[in-house]
């Protein structure tokens, strides 16, 4: 019966995005929030971080992040288990990016970023997506298409 009573008091934890994006129609893509880890990999606070344009903070992304928010925006749906790789950082992490609906003054729409760590791949093995394997760097704008 406790149990119970903490599930439907709301006293579950909830992961908070570690990204939140801006998006408008007509201009670029900004960051209304980062997570303190996400800002290290950039070597930044997330103070400096806020109002910045997304593909000025994250220029080398595979697959860019503006891509893939307003591909989950044109679809209007979740798109989960998205490998992203810091090629700066040599990391991959695992995205989920999720339309966040209207801002408060109506000026756009929100996504969320939850990025999670995934087990690297093995060093001798060569970078897969859909079939397509590689890891040059026009095999690299392939993937991010």
């Amino acid at each position: 019966m406790n149990d119970i009573h903490q599930l439907q008091s709301g006293n579950l934890p909830t992961q908070q995005p570690d990204l939140i994006v801006h998006c408008r129609q007509d201009g670029p893509l900004r960051l209304t929030r980062v997570s303190h880890r996400l800002a290290e990999l950039v070597d930044r606070t997330p103070d400096e971080l806020r109002g910045r344009e997304l593909e000025q903070v994250f220029p080398d992304l595979v697959p860019s992040l503006s891509e893939l928010a307003r591909e989950s925006l044109s679809r209007d749906r979740v798109l989960t288990d998205i490998r992203v790789r810091f090629p700066v950082r040599g990391l991959t992490l695992a995205a989920d990016i999720v339309p966040a609906g209207l801002t408060e003054d109506y000026s756009g729409t929100l996504v969320h970023f939850l990025f999670r760590s995934i087990s690297p791949p093995p060093t001798d093995q060569v970078p897969i997506f859909c079939g397509l394997v590689g890891e040059g760097a026009a095999i690299r704008e392939v993937f991010r298409k």
